[in-house]
C-alpha cells in the first residue's frame, strides 16, 4: 500500500485559501477530488504529477518564466514552482513580454528558495550558473542546469531591452517544451 499526499495551498480570487490532496491508498489508484471554491476554475491534481522547482538568482526573470511556461504548457503532468537564492522583485519588462503572449506574471512575486527548505522535488533546475553555484541542496529524483541570459543586464532603449527579454522568453519556452512537454 502507497499512500501519497500533496498539498497545495492557493490564494483564492475570493481571499480564502484553498488547500486540494491527492491519496494513492491501493492499487485501483483510488483518487480524492476536491472542487475548488470561489471564482477559481476547478482543477484536479492527479496522482503522478511531478513537483519541479526552478532556481535562479533574483526570481525575478528566467525562474519566472520557465514556472509560468511549464504550468501552462504541460500543468497536467508538472507543478512548477520558482524561487530565488536573493529574491527582489519581478523584472517589469518580463512581466510584459509575457503579457505579450497571454500569460499574466502581474500578480507573481519573487520567492525565497527558504519557502520551499525541506520540500523535495522531483527535478530542481538551476537557469542560470550563479544558482547553480550558490544553491543549497535541494532534495529531488534529477537535477539540472540549464543557463539563460539574464534580462536584468539588458541595455538599451525600452524597446530594444523588450526585444532582448523576448528572445529569451522564447528560448526559455523552446526548452521547456522540448524538456517537458514533449516527453513520451
Amino acid at each position: 500500500m502507497l499512500s501519497v499526499v500533496k498539498s497545495l495551498k492557493n490564494q483564492g480570487a475570493n481571499g480564502k485559501n484553498l488547500c486540494r490532496s491527492v491519496h494513492k491508498t491501493d492499487e485501483k489508484d483510488s483518487v480524492k477530488r476536491k472542487e475548488l471554491n470561489g471564482d477559481v476554475a476547478q482543477k484536479v491534481l492527479v496522482f503522478g504529477v511531478k513537483s519541479v522547482l526552478f532556481i535562479c538568482t533574483h526570481n525575478s526573470a528566467r525562474s519566472q518564466m520557465a514556472e509560468a511556461f511549464l504550468n501552462k504548457l504541460c500543468g497536467d503532468r508538472y507543478e512548477a514552482k520558482s524561487a530565488g537564492i536573493t529574491p527582489t522583485q519581478i523584472n517589469p519588462y518580463v512581466v510584459k513580454a509575457m503579457a505579450g503572449i497571454g500569460i499574466d506574471l502581474s500578480t507573481h512575486r519573487s520567492k525565497s528558495i527558504l519557502e520551499f527548505q525541506g520540500k523535495t522535488f522531483d527535478y530542481v533546475i538551476t537557469v542560470c550558473d550563479a544558482a547553480r553555484e550558490a544553491c543549497p541542496f535541494f532534495p529531488g529524483e534529477k537535477e539540472i542546469h540549464k543557463s539563460f541570459p539574464d534580462p536584468s543586464t539588458f541595455k538599451g532603449t525600452e524597446e530594444e531591452i523588450l526585444q532582448k527579454v523576448r528572445v529569451v522568453r522564447d528560448e526559455i519556452k523552446d526548452w521547456v517544451e522540448s524538456t517537458f512537454c514533449k516527453e513520451g
